[in-house]
């Protein structure tokens, strides 16, 4: 006769943290840490460059004719996930 396996489960003190998630550890970083991070693109540069690329496909979208033209470049711009930076609908 099979019995199936019916361990109770583990009983804890008042004290112990119980997490879902295979009672990982938690982090080792702090969030003052995370947050003194730099972001070595963050800046005029690149902000600069983002919004003349911007400029680029908005450009390129006005310009295409052909339906299936604007739809390719907006295709490739949500590859690029740049469909919720350029706000297209």
């Amino acid at each position: 006769m099979y019995m199936l396996n019916t361990r109770l489960p583990p009983k804890f003190s008042d004290n112990v943290t119980v997490r879902r998630s295979a009672n990982y550890p938690p982090s080792k970083w702090s969030h003052d840490f995370v947050a003194s991070l730099k972001n070595e693109y963050a800046g005029e540069p690149y902000t600069a460059r983002v919004n003349k690329l911007k400029e680029e496909v908005k450009m390129m979208l006005e310009s295409a004719t052909n339906p299936l033209d604007q739809l390719e470049i907006i295709d490739a711009c949500k590859d690029l996930e740049w469909l919720t930076i350029l706000r297209i609908k």
